[in-house]
């Protein structure tokens, strides 16, 4: 049932880290659902990196993590390769 649901550990989990939704479950998740807190703040302080070094610099400082979410895309999707992964902004 729903309220099981609502209680079991692993949705108290991801209510934390949603930011102020920890009373509502999302299954939109085609690009209009609330970001985790977690993703806020990377987003959050790439905006500082950006401040402080310029655009295209912090896009260079950033390209090695940018790779690891391409390896670890393909990890979690049993790829061959990173290059068979393909993020778009939606």
């Amino acid at each position: 049932s729903f309220s099981r649901f609502q209680k079991s550990r692993r949705f108290q989990g991801t209510a934390r880290r949603m930011s102020d939704q920890s009373s509502v479950i999302h299954f939109n998740h085609a690009g209009a659902s609330p970001s985790p807190t977690s993703v806020i703040q990377k987003v959050v302080d790439h905006m500082y990196l950006e401040q402080r070094l310029g655009g295209y610099a912090a896009a260079e400082d950033s390209m090695e993590e940018v790779a690891q979410v391409y390896e670890r895309t393909a990890n979690l999707l049993h790829a061959t390769s990173a290059m068979e992964i393909a993020l778009v902004e939606s």
